[in-house]
């Protein structure tokens, strides 16, 4: 219903490290974060594989679904809805050991003996269990059970916690157990709550009611817009900038010749700065000493439009920055 893509998050980072320098202050912070966010990513994309194992008539599937109740927004990783039972589940690709320290509420992951501290994600899973349980009310969806379950994709993880916790066992799983537990929440919840027109129905609303988030980077870590690097990036390199030369772009470094180079630095520009622009905007960004030029670069792209003439804004919407197409796989500059 909602497939597995890269999120908005992930993109924005690639670009941010993208047009950093690489002496940035703090730019390890950033890859840092870009790293957890990529293996979180993985993580997810690898359940893909044991998720198909479902019948696609039973299971509608979402993967990263951002709803709001109220005043609050929640994500969910992916969301198995069924005339049964709803289930959550919270992805996590940790490698090393993890353990989940029941006084604190947090769980020390420990990798190459080093130890990281990271919120509990049983917690956080029944946080949005119980948020997704409010919004199903608001929906007059009052019987359908929800479940919820954390998932460690790394088939090598060591997983630990206090003496006589059962909680932990009940609520964490190893990837190659998700199809069993599904089988065992099929058997609990055999009589079926919805019928399947009011399924589809659901799920369709579901979809529609879908809030991407799009974060603001250069405001969380700081970073003023000046500090970005401009210019059009080479997508064989990643070297930037690339020079324009008879209505193409080349690379000066590998000599990589391409028409529509400059298509991911705009994407760039609505990720890192703001989700319209405008051709002055664009010729500063891409670095393009002919206005026109950057007239009909944007007059070639299939984005909204909203003004007149030289006061001509160009809109993309969010849920179109979601996509393979729209990542390089290679934010840095080398």
């Amino acid at each position: 219903m909602k497939r597995c893509e890269v999120s908005v998050r992930v993109l924005a980072l690639e670009a941010l490290l993208r047009r950093l320098p690489l002496t940035y202050p703090n730019r390890d912070a950033i890859e840092e974060e870009y790293g957890r966010y990529w293996a979180g990513y993985q993580g997810e994309l690898s359940l893909t594989y044991d998720l198909s194992f479902l019948h696609e008539q039973d299971y509608y599937i979402f993967h990263d679904l951002r709803l709001q109740h109220e005043n609050h927004y929640f994500q969910i990783d992916i969301l198995l809805l069924s005339a049964s039972f709803a289930l959550i589940i919270e992805v996590k690709n940790y490698a090393g050991t993890i353990f989940f320290d029941r006084t604190f509420k947090q769980l020390i992951q420990t990798k190459n003996g080093i130890e990281k501290g990271f919120p509990d994600p049983i917690r956080q899973v029944q946080k949005q269990r119980v948020l997704f349980e409010k919004w199903l009310t608001s929906q007059k969806t009052l019987n359908l059970p929800v479940e919820s379950i954390v998932v460690i994709t790394n088939p090598y993880t060591i997983i630990k916690c206090n003496p006589g916790n059962a909680e932990v066992p009940h609520k964490v799983i190893h990837r190659n157990s998700l199809l069993l537990k599904i089988e065992q929440l099929e058997s609990k919840f055999s009589q079926p709550q919805l019928q399947r027109k009011e399924l589809k129905k659901l799920s369709k609303y579901m979809l529609k009611q879908h809030i991407p988030h799009q974060p603001n980077l250069l405001e969380t870590y700081a970073i003023s817009p000046v500090n970005l690097l401009k210019g059009v990036y080479c997508p064989q390199c990643s070297f930037l900038p690339m020079e324009r030369k008879k209505s193409k772009w080349q690379c000066p470094k590998c000599f990589h010749t391409d028409k529509n180079s400059h298509i991911n630095s705009i994407q760039d520009y609505f990720l890192l700065i703001k989700t319209s622009i405008n051709s002055r905007e664009c010729s500063e960004f891409l670095q393009l000493s002919s206005r026109k030029a950057s007239v009909r670069i944007l007059a070639n792209l299939s984005l909204d439009k909203t003004g007149q003439t030289k006061d001509k804004l160009y809109h993309l919407r969010l849920e179109n920055l979601t996509g393979h197409s729209f990542t390089s796989g290679k934010p840095y500059r080398s």
